[in-house]
């Protein structure tokens, strides 16, 4: 069954992600940019769980946004490995993406709540105006 959409959920497409520089860019920068897609039922997409490192941004600096494009970009190399859960791990299995899987991802969509929704500061007049 699907859900109804009460909100419509928004994407960034890989390859787009790849070509930004620096910290992530918010729900509203993106759109002005005309980067953000909104979501349709057959969008390969991948959703990207994070720590917070601010109160205002979640990754100021850009340093695991970076690591992010970087783990990304590799996915065009066969040798990438993906670290299983530690039961498997300590019967030595070691897992692998399946080209299919790894094209996939590179033609696909990123989900990331910072760019994904509108942040609610960035509805309040005078707050983000100096950012």
């Amino acid at each position: 069954a699907v859900h109804q959409m009460f909100f419509p959920m928004y994407v960034v497409k890989v390859s787009d992600f790849l070509r930004m520089e620096g910290a992530l860019l918010s729900h509203a920068e993106l759109v002005k940019q005309n980067l953000l897609q909104k979501w349709e039922q057959g969008m390969y997409t991948v959703f990207i769980s994070h720590q917070w490192l601010g109160r205002q941004h979640p990754d100021p600096s850009g340093a695991q946004t970076s690591v992010l494009r970087k783990l990304i970009a590799r996915l065009e190399q066969e040798d990438l490995m993906i670290e299983g859960d530690t039961v498997s791990a300590s019967y030595g299995q070691r897992l692998t993406l399946s080209e299919d899987t790894r094209k996939n991802i590179l033609e696909g969509y990123l989900f990331l709540d910072w760019f994904a929704i509108p942040q609610v500061t960035a509805r309040l007049h005078g707050v983000n105006e100096a950012t």
